[in-house]
């Protein structure tokens, strides 16, 4: 869609038929623009009459165009104009072939039939009508998609590339902690507020992918985050700031994945007007290899593929990572069958004359990088 600075409506090119601002202004209608959540929202209404206060919205606006275009198809005067509308009112949002084989034999009507197979499902007529009734029903889908998109975007969990460092003690604060902030600076409180059976769900996730348990200790107004390592020998546990600073960078990632796909999303509970229950998270981090193991990086493609797998919640995971142990390890998981090549996407950013270019590379399925540039991960 083309729109003037003033609102006009310069063209609208729809399954590559281009509706013109002649076509616009021969049918005298004009554009109502409003941004809402992320999606511009676009209402078309007409005037016939620059003093009439009344106003055709859309779905008359296009209903009448795709009337027409019906009844020469039909070619018979004898149909009732009710029964033409109420094909038209029953056309099924859906790809052109829906409509197409919508006319040719849901609508009861023979006369429509019968043209209706006598043409190609790419013919002029066909890719017409499709085009204006997508036209006239696009004020809905975007408001849709910009309800589903605000909604999956609403729920994005965030982590900054250099994570809060380990404290000795932090201050207890009788605060609900609902989630996670960008440092994971609030991770004793996020953690000493779980419920006992989510409690046990974290701690098994942690042990069963790094080998680590992690505890909080209440002590006069006070919470003090432990950690021991799950190895059957021992059952010492160590303040986190006695420990490198690869835990306290890990710590949040493991919890803040353990959060997005065990914890209820809380937008969807506030607004979801049409019902989209299943909209999915979306959780983004910041080189999640800092200051960690070659190992301990490899692990991180590890933990995303399991959770992931067993959450019912739908997750997308995106990893900002100059990490060769983590990229090369989605391509053994791959390998090992583990994985899928179309469950990742990669793409790289190159700087080129001040601006950022973004190429694609890929998996294949033998798990081997493709389109990846030569160099990057060699001086």
């Amino acid at each position: 869609m083309n729109i003037t600075k003033d609102k006009k409506i310069e063209s609208i090119t729809m399954n590559g038929i281009c509706w013109d601002k002649l076509f616009f202004r021969e049918n005298s209608i004009n554009v109502r623009v409003a941004q809402r959540d992320i999606l511009p929202i676009f209402h078309f209404y007409s005037m016939k009459e620059k003093s009439s206060l009344s106003m055709l919205d859309s779905d008359d606006i296009f209903e009448n165009m795709l009337f027409d275009e019906i009844k020469k198809l039909c070619k018979n005067k004898s149909i009732k104009d009710e029964t033409i509308f109420r094909i038209i009112r029953n056309i099924p949002i859906g790809s052109t072939k829906d409509i197409y084989y919508y006319l040719l034999n849901d609508t009861k009507l023979l006369s429509l039939n019968k043209v209706i197979k006598s043409i190609n499902i790419d013919s002029d007529v066909i890719r017409k009508i499709s085009s204006l009734f997508y036209i006239s029903k696009l004020d809905e889908i975007i408001f849709y998609l910009d309800n589903g998109l605000s909604l999956y975007f609403g729920d994005t969990h965030y982590l900054e590339p250099l994570r809060a460092s380990a404290q000795r003690y932090y201050r207890r604060q009788e605060l609900a902690v609902d989630e996670i902030d960008s440092k994971g600076s609030n991770i004793a409180m996020f953690v000493d507020s779980l419920g006992d059976e989510e409690f046990k769900s974290l701690k098994n996730m942690m042990a069963e992918h790094f080998g680590i348990e992690v505890e909080p200790k209440r002590d006069e107004g006070h919470i003090a985050l432990t950690l021991r390592h799950v190895d059957g020998h021992t059952l010492d546990k160590t303040n986190l700031a006695d420990l490198g600073v690869g835990y306290s960078q890990i710590l949040p990632f493991l919890i803040q994945l353990w959060a997005a796909t065990n914890r209820r999303s809380i937008s969807n509970k506030k607004r979801n007007p049409w019902g989209i229950n299943k909209i999915g998270k979306c959780f983004v981090i910041e080189q999640p290899e800092l200051h960690l193991h070659p190992a301990y990086q490899a692990k991180i493609s590890d933990v995303i593929n399991s959770v992931i797998k067993k959450s019912s919640n739908k997750l997308s995971v995106i990893l900002e990572t100059h990490s060769p142990h983590l990229i090369y390890r989605f391509g053994e998981l791959i390998e090992e069958k583990l994985l899928t090549p179309n469950d990742i996407q990669v793409l790289i950013f190159n700087e080129k004359d001040g601006y950022s270019e973004v190429q694609t590379a890929y998996f294949d399925e033998e798990g081997m990088l493709k389109n990846w540039p030569v160099g990057f991960f060699q001086p």
